[in-house]
């Protein structure tokens, strides 16, 4: 009788054990730090543009992890205007990328340029990066760069 009650009582802490530390490691999966991407610099070849203009974008950084993020990138100022999506298809290492997209038709003011880029590290964690640019002007279509 008393390894029949002590038999029970082991199972009972096992369960309380494998239970505790299930959840310490879904909170390490969901906590942990993970830092996907250095930013090394996020730069436009262009800082004053109308509507229409062709605009590249160079990107120089280092990726830390061997996953594909998604990539957005968006005009901001308080206003969001989004420009274009892409894959992240770097392996991991070294980034040094140029891309280009043409400037939409948005109000004329001033805007940053807008790198964002979510990571799916596992089922719990996806941490997102997020650089700018300086501020893009955009002028009116009819605005002439003194031509």
């Amino acid at each position: 009788m008393i390894t029949k009650l002590l038999s029970k009582e082991w199972l009972f802490w096992a369960v309380i054990v494998s239970t505790f530390a299930f959840f310490i490691s879904i909170l390490f999966l969901v906590v942990y730090p993970y830092d996907p991407i250095t930013v090394d610099s996020f730069i436009v070849d262009k800082y004053e543009v109308i509507p229409g203009d062709k605009v590249t974008f160079h990107f120089k950084g280092k990726k830390n992890y061997n996953v594909s993020p998604t990539i957005s990138i968006d005009l901001v100022d308080g206003e969001h205007f989004h420009v274009m999506d892409y894959p992240g298809t770097n392996p991991k290492g070294i980034i040094d990328n140029k891309r280009s997209f043409i400037v939409p038709n948005i109000p004329a003011k001033k805007y940053r340029l807008r790198w964002s880029a979510t990571y799916q590290i596992n089922a719990f964690a996806n941490p997102r990066r997020t650089v700018e640019t300086d501020w893009i002007t955009v002028n009116p279509s009819e605005y002439h760069r003194g031509k």
